[in-house]
């Protein structure tokens, strides 16, 4: 009976039930964040990709997109008296996921985000990395996301759109320069930031904005 218990307690302490988010200035995005988590948030994520989602939420730039997800989804499911992601299913829902990524960095599509550990570095780029520009970066892509509707999502030129209105500036408003290139490793393509324009292989750009190895 004693391991059992130990057993249970061990499951409850590794759930979403045992993690916590420090409140938020407003009741309603408390609110929203409780549901969200309940419905949105993978049973499995890392205490450290949590803390990394909470920080993240805390930004204006993650309040807006915590309030897009709620008004557009969450609230239906409620509404539906839904109670968990896996009714959420047997009801015909496929619920926006929000889970572990099994190597560096975070990606996403339209109704998913992976988040994983970050370098403090990147690698081609050598700039530092702001984990939770990175992250406002991927739910950019999403269909939350504050995306251009003419660029193709998987091509360099919607990249260079996500990382010069999304990602640079929650960089900037967390301290850290702004980002000066984006490799896309699909099409080996090295985008320069700075003056919008892409060079074949891995390159690194300097403040000025020229490309440089």
């Amino acid at each position: 009976m004693k391991i059992v218990f130990i057993l249970v307690l061990s499951l409850v302490s590794h759930s979403l039930f045992a993690k916590t988010c420090r409140d938020f200035s407003e009741g309603r995005l408390n609110y929203y964040f409780e549901q969200i988590k309940k419905f949105h948030f993978d049973d499995n994520l890392s205490f450290e990709r949590f803390n990394l989602l909470c920080e993240y939420f805390h930004t204006t730039h993650g309040q807006k997109t915590m309030e897009r997800i709620f008004l557009s989804e969450t609230a239906r499911l409620i509404q539906e008296d839904i109670e968990s992601p896996f009714e959420a299913y047997l009801y015909g829902h496929s619920p926006f996921i929000i889970e572990e990524y099994s190597s560096y960095g975070a990606v996403a599509q339209p109704a998913l985000v992976r988040i994983g550990a970050f370098r403090t570095h990147f690698p081609v780029g050598g700039q530092e990395v702001d984990p939770i520009a990175i992250i406002h970066h991927e739910f950019c892509h999403t269909k939350y996301g504050n995306f251009d509707p003419a660029y193709d999502t998987n091509h360099w030129r919607n990249e260079l759109y996500i990382v010069r209105n999304c990602e640079n500036p929650l960089r900037e408003a967390n301290g850290y320069e702004p980002r000066r290139s984006y490799f896309q490793s699909s099409e080996n393509l090295t985008i320069n930031v700075i003056t919008g324009r892409v060079r074949e292989g891995r390159w690194r750009v300097s403040p000025s904005g020229e490309f440089y190895q």
